[in-house]
């Protein structure tokens, strides 16, 4: 191999021998002998998707779009028919099979290198509004997809980025059954500011929460209990527990927190990540002992046969133990529980920082 130099002055080509170095170097054995890219016409392949934004063309995969499962363009590709896609393009030119959007392409980098690599990355020169305004539009919250090289350039910037208020949001609803109902139920369960009838549910919510827990501590008061004899193996015996009252309270409290809990998650434009936050975790919890003592009855077990099984009367024991949890339901409502929370948190990291440096030190 020879390498050909121009020299601009002279105007005349000359051969030099390849430098020892590149007659050294090999290529991997793998290019040239294992196709891994496709022959198509770019055209009318229906392998790719085409969109032009701005003036600007970009080409994805369609398997790489539906990777993502996030966005306009996941939209665009659950759609049939071209007539139906114009709904969220502007344009389609059919000489290039390409569907054009009017916004500006330098914004679209950040949306298509999201597309290749799943992280939303910040540029320094672009503004973090613009980046928020565009991701809304191609319907990406950035909260699970900001990269961690991008984090800690700006600790403002990242707090823009990663949260939503409930009018800057996505509209992650348009295309769901009942999209415009469900997006509404949620915006009254989920964001209390939203609207008056937001303000009443949340209103109603805490009311429920502190009536339950206050439930909850006036049936542990010995004045506030009753006498009730229950058989068991052991005959009969007399057990002191809660004012009947108290029990009804209980009831409607926690029939509350399961149309609370239930519609949430029927609403929900993605149950599973709404199932694994943290706050729906715990409401989870305060209704899960409720269910499995009701579950129990239902089958025709009552706590009370349980008593002989030492394991069993364990876990319904922690179970009505886990009732308290109900308190961190306010967490929801107060931005001081919420910032506690996240104390907590850097504390337990610190805290297993901590012991794993004294445990190798002490190896």
């Amino acid at each position: 191999m020879k390498l050909t130099y121009r020299n601009d002055h002279a105007d005349a080509a000359y051969n030099e021998e390849d430098p020892p170095l590149l007659q050294n170097c090999t290529h991997p054995a793998e290019i040239g002998t294992t196709p891994r890219g496709i022959s198509v016409d770019s055209a009318k392949s229906k392998e790719f998707l085409r969109v032009n934004v701005g003036g600007q063309r970009f080409m994805l995969k369609k398997e790489t779009i539906s990777a993502r499962k996030v966005g306009r363009l996941v939209w665009l590709l659950d759609l049939n028919t071209t007539t139906e896609r114009l709904s969220l393009a502007d344009a389609y030119f059919s000489s290039t099979n390409e569907y054009y959007f009017e916004r500006p392409p330098a914004l679209f980098h950040i949306v298509y290198q999201f597309y290749l690599t799943g992280q939303i990355h910040q540029p320094s020169h672009l503004c973090p509004n613009d980046i928020l305004d565009e991701l809304d539009y191609w319907g990406i919250v950035p909260d699970n997809y900001l990269a961690p090289c991008c984090c800690a350039d700006d600790k403002n910037d990242l707090d823009s980025l990663s949260s939503f208020s409930s009018e800057e949001s996505p509209n992650l609803f348009k295309h769901l059954p009942l999209g415009e109902l469900r997006k509404t139920i949620w915006n009254i369960i989920e964001e209390p500011t939203s609207s008056g009838f937001a303000q009443v549910f949340a209103t109603l919510s805490v009311l429920f929460v502190l009536i339950s827990i206050s439930g909850l501590v006036l049936g542990s008061l010995p004045e506030l209990q009753v006498p009730v004899q229950k058989n068991t193996s052991q005959g009969v015996i007399t057990d002191m527990e809660p004012h009947p009252v108290l029990g009804y309270i209980e009831y409607v409290c926690i029939v509350w927190f399961i149309l609370e809990y239930g519609t949430k998650m029927l609403v929900s434009s993605d149950r599973r990540k709404t199932f694994f936050q943290l706050l729906n975790i715990i409401d989870l919890m305060a209704i899960v002992p409720f269910v499995i003592e009701m579950m129990l009855f239902m089958l025709g077990v009552s706590t009370e046969q349980l008593r002989d099984l030492k394991g069993a009367f364990l876990v319904i024991r922690i179970l009505r133990v886990l009732r308290v949890i109900r308190v961190l339901k306010l967490g929801r409502y107060s931005s001081g529980l919420q910032m506690f929370g996240k104390t907590l948190k850097v504390i337990s990291i610190l805290g297993i920082s901590q012991f794993t440096c004294g445990f190798f030190c002490g190896q």
